[in-house]
């Protein structure tokens, strides 16, 4: 295990311990006033697999009751209709992670892939990106088949919004777990399908197989966007909401499975880290063991907190699990600008 990247990601803090790392301190007396939300929309169905997301979506398209809020225009919206229908990731290339520049700029023509020409047609239902014409809310709904329970994930450490929406959801749920997952890196952050929207966030709920359906797993992610829109409407209204902080997870690296001469794993998710994705990881615990018995550790000299373990979609991927570490994000107080 080389744990480079541990390093490169706590160069820049000398004399900080792993879990002492502070992102700036934005914990401030004064209140941020910010826009009213008028359009949300709900994706299901990105990964066409995932099916949480999908049976939401299809049945808020005939019910939309539960997700309506006074003065909110909230759209449910199957991402990946063909992947949906073969009840697989996708079809040609994986949807949400082709919402960069170069994928969104290409002339449109049959010779693309179809999630390549997918994302296009997203882009201009939903964004483009940055425009006055974009959703400010793109709520993104997946499932793992990790053990990760409830799981926000947040692409910008410095969104005051956002910070004060997961720590809303987050005390709304007590004591049901709800863990914030921080994508923001300089390599490993990933174009999602969420991204053309102002505030973009992902849902991501499990354990939960590929092409199967739970009914606790499907109530914890109802209750989510509930809880997320129930957030909006309270804002919207003119509440207003103190500086908060939450404890969030931010990724360092990604692991691959060990692999022999070959490429083929040579190695497997030891039973020991197993099933305990945000549980901590210290140097030396088993992480892989071979097929004759022998226990491959963690290396490097600090604890982390893996996530996505032996998540199944990610074998094509080579990645057997992500490192992350602990951090706290400070919000700002919001209220909105109409009030």
């Amino acid at each position: 295990m080389n744990p480079t990247s541990i390093h490169e990601d706590r160069g820049s803090i000398p004399g900080l311990t792993q879990n002492q790392i502070k992102l700036p301190d934005k914990m401030t007396s004064c209140q941020v006033a910010e826009d009213p939300i008028k359009k949300v929309a709900i994706f299901g169905g990105t990964h066409g697999n995932e099916l949480t997301g999908v049976f939401l979506v299809k049945h808020w398209l005939e019910n939309n009751t539960e997700i309506q809020r006074t003065g909110l225009e909230v759209k449910p919206f199957i991402t990946n209709p063909r992947a949906v229908e073969k009840c697989t990731r996708y079809i040609d290339c994986d949807l949400n992670r082709v919402f960069d520049p170069e994928n969104l700029g290409k002339r449109m023509s049959e010779d693309l892939p179809y999630e390549v020409r997918r994302a296009q047609e997203i882009s201009r239902l939903f964004g483009p990106k940055d425009s006055e014409d974009s959703y400010d809310i793109i709520f993104d709904l997946h499932n793992t088949t990790s053990n990760m329970g409830c799981t926000l994930i947040l692409e910008d450490s410095r969104n005051d919004f956002l910070i004060q929406m997961f720590h809303y959801i987050k005390t709304s749920l007590a004591p049901l777990p709800c863990y914030v997952y921080l994508i923001e890196h300089p390599s490993l952050k990933y174009a999602t399908t969420r991204s053309i929207a102002k505030y973009p966030v992902g849902i991501e709920v499990g354990p939960q197989p590929q092409g199967v359906l739970r009914a606790d797993i499907l109530d914890q992610m109802r209750k989510m966007i509930k809880h997320a829109l129930d957030f909006i409407h309270n804002f919207n209204e003119g509440k207003e909401f103190p500086p908060c902080a939450i404890e969030v997870y931010k990724i360092m690296e990604k692991v691959d499975y060990p692999r022999n001469e070959s490429g083929e794993i040579a190695a497997i998710i030891h039973p020991k880290l197993q099933d305990q994705d945000w549980k901590p990881l210290h140097p030396g615990d088993p992480v892989f063991l071979t097929l004759d018995g022998k226990t491959i550790p963690l290396g490097g000299d600090c604890t982390v907190y893996p996530v996505f373990v032996n998540e199944a979609a990610y074998y094509e991927k080579k990645e057997a699990f992500a490192k992350t570490t602990k951090l706290t994000l400070n919000a700002k107080g919001i209220h909105s600008s109409l009030h």
